[in-house]
């Protein structure tokens, strides 16, 4: 019984506070005072909490000059600046259509081209690939093939084995 005394001033001013923190309107002065309210402090420290940071807030209001915006005038201020994004969007998409239909039609000039050009014919001359002669598969040496080989020795030094074609496997 006596525990129940006891508890009933806390809870009332639990209750008070609770009730007088829900009927701050201001958002200003919630967020100002928010860890006294957090915090359990009693009642009475939290009316001192918010009527002091109630009057610095009005202190600088004044000394500012600035005026406290309105719900509908900062709503209509960031519809003006949605809708300025929007235009600038639209001027960018149409000057990307432009870039695009540019591009494409670069594309259709170089594809004409390169169906007109014609062919570049190279000369067959002394040193093209057409004509070149024969490695020998044995000696590495140019200028015959392997069965028509009579070297003793490879092209990078070393003694090749066996030994080299006769005549007679020569065509």
């Amino acid at each position: 019984m006596v525990n129940q005394l006891k508890e009933k001033p806390v809870v009332a001013q639990d209750m008070l506070r609770t009730r007088f923190w829900v009927g701050l309107v201001n958002a200003d002065l919630k967020n100002a005072t928010r860890y006294h309210f957090h915090s359990g402090t009693e009642f009475d420290v939290l009316f001192g909490a918010v009527r002091s940071a109630k009057h610095d807030l009005s202190q600088s209001v004044k000394r500012s000059g600035a005026k406290i915006k309105t719900a509908s005038q900062s709503l209509t201020e960031e519809v003006k600046a949605k809708d300025d994004v929007l235009v600038q969007m639209s001027k960018l998409s149409d000057q990307m259509t432009g870039v695009v239909n540019t591009v494409k039609d670069i594309d259709k000039r170089l594809r004409k081209l390169e169906c007109n050009k014609q062919p570049v014919r190279k000369r067959a001359g002394k040193h093209s690939p057409q004509k070149k002669t024969p490695v020998c598969d044995r000696c590495g040496r140019r200028g015959h093939a392997k069965s028509d080989c009579v070297a003793k020795i490879h092209i990078k030094g070393y003694p090749l084995k066996g030994q080299a074609p006769t005549s007679e496997g020569r065509q």
